[in-house]
């Protein structure tokens, strides 16, 4: 596969901090030492100060659910609430596994969206992937400043979808 990165969304957190997202299949090195791709693109998450200095980085890696399969995790928009928290909405096929929560397994091997929260440090904190059909697809995510509310929207192939025991 060709190298591809790709910035989706810019915001400033509460403190000031620049906070991007986006996702790639190439290794990075924003200055706080190199955060390893493995494979197909994956979303990515950073922060920095307003003089443009790294704070953190981090990958989110996915895996094939059939050896050979394509596969892969982007991330499309990202929401924060007043603390800082991030809210990540994205596509992906295959399985997710983030640390410290439930991984996301994929329910076939059309696209599935993922909506995952993160702490101000990038560190997740919960996930919820759609149940689909067939091909589903994110487009933004919004959140109440208390963080108690997340809404997502993009579209959905097929007649229902469910996404964290909601039917949709």
């Amino acid at each position: 596969m060709d190298e591809l990165s790709n910035v989706t969304r810019i915001d400033i957190d509460p403190s000031g901090d620049i906070v991007i997202c986006g996702w790639t299949n190439n290794d990075f090195d924003l200055g706080t030492g190199t955060v390893s791709i493995q494979g197909d693109p994956v979303t990515y998450l950073a922060k920095f100060s307003p003089a443009g200095n790294n704070i953190w980085a981090q990958a989110y890696d996915c895996s094939p659910i059939f050896p050979g399969q394509f596969y892969y995790n982007r991330v499309q928009d990202m929401a924060q609430d007043s603390n800082g928290n991030l809210y990540l909405v994205g596509d992906k096929i295959g399985d997710m596994f983030l640390p410290g929560v439930d991984s996301l397994f994929s329910h076939g091997d059309s696209g599935e969206v993922f909506i995952l929260k993160t702490d101000p440090l990038g560190n997740p904190l919960w996930t919820l992937g759609s149940k689909t059909p067939s091909f589903s697809s994110s487009y933004g995510v919004g959140v109440s400043q208390d963080g108690k509310e997340v809404y997502a929207m993009g579209v959905a192939g097929g007649s229902l979808m469910s996404m964290g025991g909601i039917l949709i």
